[in-house]
């Protein structure tokens, strides 16, 4: 599968061809200092379109594997959520995803040294509108040979204080033509900033 395979934690040909045939939990981690403050700068079923559920709960994931900046720049937490709509909707699979820095300047240089692994190599849209600090937006349409379709998704990769964020929106399968934009992800990143601020003073 080449560099979208299993080794990848937030692949996106594995993670859609998933998100296909339905997703799964994981189990909680014990408890560690600052992690019901952590957890609660993750999305709720108010921030996120109607009828949207959560799939996936893998916020006490940790860093992916391999991810040698998380420790070099003093991270202290990880994780993502998978939420999942319907197949004809504009926003039918959003990744929340979290890190978590001991210092904004630690979250800054983590941002800078992964940005271009978490792009997943989609191209920069630099109209999109933005939110936080340093943000940076990538996405677009293109055929995807795993699924023998076109999919469109968009990618927000911001920072707020020591965190950085990282949202991954996908265009349901059954939508004709393109309905998902910049302009319909850039709310849930404005709520997903929201909650980070409100956990962060």
């Amino acid at each position: 599968m080449g560099r979208h395979g299993p080794g990848r934690w937030l692949g996106i040909t594995v993670a859609i061809v998933a998100a296909l045939w339905g997703g799964n939990a994981s189990a909680p981690a014990a408890e560690v200092p600052g992690r019901t403050t952590y957890l609660a700068m993750f999305l709720e079923p108010s921030d996120v379109p109607p009828g949207m559920r959560r799939i996936q709960d893998s916020r006490d994931k940790g860093p992916r594997a391999g991810d040698l900046a998380y420790a070099k720049h003093g991270g202290e937490q990880a994780g993502l959520a998978i939420w999942m709509g319907a197949p004809g909707t504009a926003v039918w699979r959003l990744a929340d995803i979290r890190w978590l820095f001991a210092t904004d300047t630690g979250a800054a240089a983590y941002h800078r040294a992964t940005l271009g692994v978490n792009s997943e190599g989609y191209p920069e849209v630099p109209s999109a509108p933005k939110v936080g600090s340093e943000c940076r937006v990538f996405g677009g349409t293109r055929f995807e040979p795993a699924l023998s379709r076109n999919l469109t998704q968009y990618f927000y990769i911001f920072r707020v204080g020591r965190a950085v964020v990282k949202l991954h929106v996908a265009q349901g399968p059954a939508v004709e033509g393109v309905m998902l934009t910049p302009g319909l992800v850039k709310p849930i990143a404005d709520k997903a900033a929201a909650r980070i601020r409100g956990r962060l003073k």
